[in-house]
């Protein structure tokens, strides 16, 4: 494989919103996969399935604690590549809740 499809890989996982929110919880604490799935708002069979996407691209990693699996980015990067993702969609005119932003004088 070589490093251009390695990086499509990536974004590929990276390209569902749910996996982005995963990410920005992880970025405060490591969780497991119950935690994650209440704080992300989404059911956890579908949570796992996210992790299971971003773990086999490589952003993710996962240790076992006792009965609970908890997951950590595999490295720091993994949050700058999201928060620049974010700083380039803001620069598009959204919000962080990813509707538009109004435009002044405009509705």
């Amino acid at each position: 494989m070589t490093m251009y499809e390695m990086q499509a890989e990536q974004f590929k996982a990276l390209s569902h919103p749910a996996r982005v929110k995963i990410i920005q919880v992880l970025s405060e604490n490591n969780c497991c996969v119950t935690n994650l799935a209440k704080l992300c708002g989404e059911p956890q069979p579908q949570t796992s399935r996210h992790l299971g996407a971003l773990k086999k691209a490589g952003i993710l990693i996962c240790e076992k604690k006792g009965t609970k699996t908890c997951y950590k980015a595999s490295c720091k990067e993994v949050f700058q590549m999201v928060d620049a993702a974010g700083r380039i969609a803001g620069k598009r005119g959204l919000d962080i809740t990813g509707g538009m932003k109004k435009k002044k004088g405009g509705r």
